[in-house]
């Protein structure tokens, strides 16, 4: 079966998922995270296309990341969770006591 290229602008109407941004990521960093060479992103004329079953197929094979920290609302750290905030005390307090 022949492979299908499609352009990456055009890769969410083909079924990749991500946002825009995350597909320029990924195809920016395609040489180090592998999807160049598994086949998956490939450059051609200047312009970047994406093959998408060989895209779902690599996706397969990368590593899952873990969920999100939850963050609490403390109004000093925007967004720091509160044992994050801890260990900050703890590191200052003995940097100050050295």
């Amino acid at each position: 079966m022949p492979r299908q290229f499609v352009p990456l602008a055009d890769a969410p109407e083909h079924g990749i998922p991500g946002t825009p941004l995350g597909l320029g990521w990924v195809a920016f960093h395609r040489v180090y995270n592998g999807a160049e060479k598994f086949g998956a992103i490939v450059k051609f004329g200047g312009r970047l296309y994406v093959d998408p079953a060989r895209f779902l197929e690599w996706m397969a094979t990368q590593p899952r990341i873990s969920p999100p920290i939850q963050r609490s609302s403390n109004p000093k750290v925007k967004g720091a969770s509160d044992s994050a905030l801890k260990s900050r005390r703890n590191n200052n307090l003995r940097l100050k006591a050295a």
